[in-house]
């Protein structure tokens, strides 16, 4: 038996062949022109796109070794400025008590002669300060010093002074409240009493930078002693601080010269050959000079000032 198959005959076989292979070359050319003319397109709106564009400015190169201007908050300005004390930190505060000293026209009398003497010798005495008015408030220059028709610094004597119950003590901003409160509580209740300075002295800092000029009280010692050691306790527990010296010499602080290094010994000498003269010369001034009442504590906290009133 045969087996039928059904087989295309080669012409038809041939011409199906031809019409595909047509169709197919009519597909290839219509996806190449729309290919082309995406393209087209792209390139155009791209074209319109850069032309619409704004043109850049070209940047002005600076000239060979020109350092680049610093942005404004790299700039320093006198107020950035600030001289840390050792130990202190970006942001401390500075702070202390004392007791305030107003000054009456019988001190006046005396600190007057003293003041015009430390300022004419300048040749042992270089740079001298004299403690401003305003050192138990604000420090200013131009309170402590005049300037004569001739040039000459002409010192000026302060209407007030201090005497320190307290070492500078460094305290964060956010303990400034609690020195304050510290210490107003710590002198509640206590009461007033009178100071006497007995004589003309000098004394160094701590770390020997500056000589001073010094009036050493004599009556009222005891009564600031014990102001000083109410302190001591609740400053150091709160803040770590330092206890006021153990053999303290309270005094109010006229004048100071700095200590070079180089030639600190000549210049201590100097000073305190000039206290000692002064101090003979003015003995009897001083002397005659009434105690004062001692009413008021100062509270410094940087630059602001605040006061406790003895009863």
């Amino acid at each position: 038996m045969s087996f039928l198959v059904d087989y295309c005959s080669g012409s038809e076989s041939s011409g199906r062949e031809d019409d595909e292979e047509k169709i197919i070359a009519k597909s290839k050319r219509n996806e190449g022109e729309k290919s082309r003319l995406s393209v087209a397109s792209s390139s155009s709106s791209s074209a319109r796109t850069a032309s619409d564009l704004p043109k850049s400015k070209r940047r002005k190169l600076s000239s060979f070794g020109a350092s680049p201007s610093p942005s404004p908050s790299e700039v320093l300005t006198p107020n950035k400025a600030k001289t840390l004390k050792p130990g202190q930190l970006e942001g401390d505060w500075l702070c202390h008590a004392f007791i305030r000293v107003p000054v009456s026209n019988d001190l006046r009398n005396y600190l007057d002669p003293i003041i015009s003497a430390l300022s004419d010798d300048e040749a042992n005495l270089p740079d001298l300060e004299v403690t401003s008015t305003a050192d138990s408030v604000i420090k200013t220059d131009l309170d402590s010093e005049t300037v004569t028709a001739t040039g000459q610094r002409r010192h000026q004597t302060p209407t007030e002074l201090h005497i320190s119950l307290t070492r500078p003590i460094l305290v964060r901003p956010h303990e400034r409240e609690d020195f304050r409160k510290l210490v107003q509580g710590a002198l509640e209740d206590r009461q007033s009493f009178q100071i006497h300075f007995a004589r003309l002295t000098t004394l160094t800092n701590d770390d020997s930078s500056r000589i001073f000029f010094v009036l050493e009280v004599g009556t009222g010692w005891e009564e600031l002693h014990n102001l000083t050691t109410t302190l001591n306790k609740p400053l150091h527990s709160a803040f770590r601080a330092r206890s006021y010296y153990t053999e303290a010499r309270y005094h109010a602080s006229i004048a100071s010269i700095p200590l070079p290094p180089s030639s600190s010994s000549s210049f201590r000498q100097a000073a305190e050959t000039t206290a000692a003269r002064l101090d003979n010369t003015h003995a009897r001034e001083i002397s005659r000079c009434p105690a004062f009442t001692a009413d008021t504590v100062g509270i410094r906290v940087g630059a602001q000032v605040s006061t406790v009133t003895l009863l």
